[in-house]
């Protein structure tokens, strides 16, 4: 994990960036169901008031209620409110009545909130005093008649106001503090809500447009809720923007330390892992690991901000109903989890199967002539379905299980709100909550729910990420057995290759050494020929001097120096290979023969071709060596496609030639002419033929002759023609018909 999250170090202030983008989307969210319940409830029922203490109010009013509180709340009351001057204009022109009737206006929005949590009791003792009821009339009769005597008769009174106002400080203290200990028993938000009746009279009373109170207070929260809508659209837009830059940056740089990394391998490290396990790891699990790191840095920012913004909001709108958000919660989780449980082991299957589809696919594919010209189509066709048909049963499966979680989530979150509403209704008609608190429920635990929703489908993805990641670590980690020196690598001093006491298996064969005791010495300005039967070690031996493989025992030298002494690109510089099956890149023929190095020009590339015998062929082409060449060189015959691999080589101009079996699809005129060719212009070059062919060989300075691994035979080939029983055989059986067609030679 470790190894992957550093590619995000870089991008550490892109990531804070994103992260405030995605608070800001989240702040947005979460604000706009209380917006919608101020609207609901301020806006609509309590017509833009805030709460029960009125903008204006009469004087009258003003000292009633100034009585009917103690005198530290009553003083504190007062100081909320400012005598209206006959010189206020505006408060005149919105209160005309305020010209005749004494009034107070507001001090403050601070002094509002201080009335506020002042006012509401003493309005329903108001009320109650005045025989006007209100909606919690019976409570306070109830609260008065649990009082003394004298303190019924005083408020039974009906100057009450005056007797109450004569009455020493202390007893008209203990007097409402004990009729408000009654009325407490009502929480002060129910009493706010329905004392805003009292706010509205007392606007009337004094000529105030109720109307458009309520339409200023409407714009307000408007304007205010489309400025958090554009804030959310912001953070959205911008974390978007740069969730997809972190993501492109993210998938570039992953993608090519993992191609760099499979580019040091040796063929050990990629006959491990496979060609197409290793192409499904650059694509595959780079997309999904990329897909996490952009929405999973999302959602697993966003959702846990909304889930706790949700719960506080749920908490802070009624505490009573918030079991109704913890079950939905409940059920939604553990169907998820029920879920998980049965689709998570499938999902590293999936991996295994997605190589395995590109290993036939790349394998039909590189096979489609074999395939076609044995008519076996057809069982490809049925080995491919098989293989296609498990993938799509597999995900087919996956699909369904998770197919039911869409549906089910849904039905929660619906009977949920159901649920709410249902409460809701009850605690409406008890007046306990407003409408607006319901919307504000609603919305907040739909987006707790759907916050748990989000957090559990990226549970899903994770494991599904983690999977991935852990393939990819583990071609990133993995330990390159083929590498230069980490301290003091040495250069190659001459292209002189000696082989000593070389024995080789390869790591995962167990049947034994491919090669054994291998001894031998190639000099520069000489030719030396491999030859063998199939499967007798000469590919294998010819790997060993570029280091695609390491001995298992002995030493192969180069220049004096054991080649795993050697820097390995100084090693490989020293060495022109063409191996046993050509390849060609996409391109054009004069691109494919520069491949061999930077330094290859336009004249280089001509001289390797007409030494390669090759020229014949371009300059017969529409383009010359301008000719396109497609992919692994379809388009080119397989003589051509050898002559241009040879050429490659040869305009390397190196110090070492390594030709495996790089003649075979050459006829035997080109052969003759393309080594002639090449001891002419190199004569001082160590050159090694793998070759089958007799011909190829028996000019050579030294030909080694391989059976089952080890050397039989050693030397020129009059030499062994009289010496070793195999050479003899194959020459015997490729000369009586080949010789006479190179005229002796």
């Amino acid at each position: 994990m470790k190894t992957i999250l550093k590619y995000l170090s870089p991008y550490k202030l892109l990531i804070v960036v994103v992260v405030m983008f995605i608070g800001l989307q989240a702040y947005s969210s979460l604000a706009m169901p209380d917006y919608n319940r101020k609207i609901v409830n301020v806006g609509l029922q309590q017509q833009g008031l805030t709460g029960p203490a009125p903008p204006v109010i009469r004087a009258e009013s003003l000292s009633e209620l100034a009585v009917l509180l103690p005198k530290e709340q009553a003083e504190a009351l007062q100081a909320c409110y400012i005598p209206i001057s006959p010189d206020d204009s505006k408060l005149l022109a919105d209160y005309p009545n305020t010209a005749s009737i004494p009034a107070y206006s507001i001090k403050s929005s601070q002094a509002t909130q201080d009335a506020n949590a002042l006012i509401a009791q003493p309005i329903h003792l108001l009320w109650h005093l005045k025989g006007e009821g209100g909606p919690y009339g019976e409570v306070v009769a109830y609260a008065i008649s649990a009082m003394s005597l004298d303190a019924i008769e005083v408020l039974a009174s009906p100057d009450w106001a005056k007797k109450l106002a004569d009455m020493p400080e202390g007893a008209k203290d203990s007097l409402l503090e004990s009729v408000y200990y009654g009325i407490a028993q009502i929480p002060n938000s129910y009493l706010s809500q329905s004392a805003i009746r009292f706010a509205t009279g007392e606007i009337s009373t004094l000529g105030g447009n109720l109307r458009k109170i309520q339409n200023a207070y409407l714009l307000r929260a408007g304007r205010d809720m489309l400025f958090i809508a554009f804030l959310g659209a912001v953070g959205a837009i911008g974390a978007s923007f740069m969730l997809s830059n972190l993501s492109a940056r993210f998938g570039r740089d992953l993608r090519n330390d993992i191609f760099l990394k499979v580019m040091g391998y040796s063929n050990a490290e990629i006959n491990e892992f496979s060609t197409a396990s290793l192409i499904t790891r650059s694509t595959n699990d780079v997309q999904q690991v990329q897909m996490m790191a952009t929405m999973g840095l999302r959602h697993l920012i966003f959702s846990p901000l909304m889930a706790a913004g949700g719960v506080a909001s749920v908490l802070r709108t009624n505490v009573s109903m918030a079991w109704i958000v913890l079950v939905g919660v409940i059920a939604v989780v553990a169907f998820m989890v029920g879920q998980f449980g049965k689709v998570m082991p499938r999902f590293s299957l999936v991996q295994r199967l997605m190589d395995r589809m590109n290993l036939l696919m790349r394998e039909m594919l590189t096979g489609m002539p074999v395939i076609r010209a044995f008519g076996t189509e057809k069982k490809e066709e049925a080995r491919f379905g098989a293989a296609n048909t498990e993938l799509f049963e597999l995900r087919v499966g996956i699909n369904r299980t998770m197919g039911l979680m869409f549906p089910a989530i849904s039905l929660i979150m619906n009977g949920t709100g159901v649920l709410i509403v249902y409460r809701g209704a009850l605690a409406v008609d008890a007046g306990q909550m407003q409408v607006g608190d319901i919307i504000a429920f609603i919305s907040y635990s739909m987006m707790i729910i759907s916050s748990f929703q989000m957090i559990s489908m990226m549970s899903i993805q994770l494991p599904r990420a983690m999977i991935s990641i852990g393939r990819l670590e583990e071609a990133l980690l993995k330990n390159v057995s083929i590498a230069s020196p980490e301290e003091g690598a040495k250069k190659p001093e001459s292209s002189v290759v000696e082989f000593k006491d070389v024995s080789f298996k390869y790591a995962d064969d167990s049947s034994g050494n491919v090669l054994s005791n291998i001894n031998f010495t190639a000099l520069p300005g000489q030719t030396t020929a491999i030859i063998g039967g199939t499967g007798s070690g000469k590919t294998s031996l010819a790997n060993l001097i570029p280091r695609f493989y390491d001995v298992t025992e002995g030493s192969v030298l180069v220049g004096g120096h054991d080649v795993r002494e050697l820097d390995l690109h100084a090693l490989r510089e020293l060495i022109g290979y063409v191996p046993q099956t050509s390849v060609l890149f996409s391109g054009t023929v004069e691109s494919n023969i520069k491949f061999a190095g930077e330094g290859v020009g336009e004249e280089e590339a001509k001289q390797a071709a007409e030494i390669a015998q090759a020229e014949e062929f371009i300059s017969v082409m529409p383009n010359g060596y301008s000719e396109p060449i497609s992919q692994g060189g379809s388009n080119v015959s397989g003589g051509q496609r050898q002559r241009l691999a040879i050429a490659r080589a040869v305009a390397k101009q190196p110090g070492i030639y390594i030709f495996d079996d790089s003649f075979s699809a050459l006829d035997f005129k080109t052969d003759l002419a393309l080594r002639r060719a090449l001891t002419k212009s190199f004569s001082d070059a160590t050159v090694i033929i793998i070759t089958q062919r007799i011909s190829t060989a028996m000019q050579s300075g030294q030909i080694i002759v391989l059976e089952d691994g080890c050397i039989i035979g050693k030397g020129t080939h009059d030499e062994l023609m009289g010496s070793c029983e195999l050479y003899t055989a194959i020459a015997k059986s490729q000369l009586s018909e080949s010789f006479f067609e190179e005229g002796g030679e």
